[in-house]
């Protein structure tokens, strides 16, 4: 079976992903886990924020994506380096990206839900 999450070009089959590279669930639940170094997909449900970013999400800085269903971030953060998609859906207090191009050089999808509009964005190399 060829191997599609190694392809920076395909977008992943969850279930094509080996377990130790890949998370699904609640925020809390997340947040008992022990590091896991390993770690390029991450989807989550719930997180909570006592500073308003996303720089309480503590995973390796080789993640790849990252799906947030439901956030009260209200700034992105800083984010792993190695971070290629983020998506962020139902994040209805998000008010800023500041710092994500500095942070995330090689991001190449980003889409953003709130109540009041979408935005996706595709990058592509220069």
């Amino acid at each position: 079976m060829k191997e599609y999450w190694k392809d920076w070009h395909f977008s992943a089959r969850w279930k094509d992903i080996p377990d130790s590279a890949r998370w699904n669930g609640e925020w809390k639940k997340f947040c008992r886990l022990s590091p896991n170094h390993a770690l390029r997909y991450l989807w989550m449900v719930h997180h909570r924020s006592e500073d308003g970013d996303l720089g309480n999400i503590i995973v390796p800085d080789k993640l790849c994506y990252l799906h947030l269903l439901s956030s009260n971030a209200k700034n992105t953060g800083v984010l792993p380096a190695g971070l290629r998609r983020l998506e962020m859906v139902r994040c209805l207090k998000l008010e800023s990206a500041d710092g994500l191009a500095a942070s995330c050089r090689e991001l190449r999808f980003m889409y953003l839900l709130t109540d009041h509009c979408a935005m996706s964005v595709k990058f592509s190399s220069c």
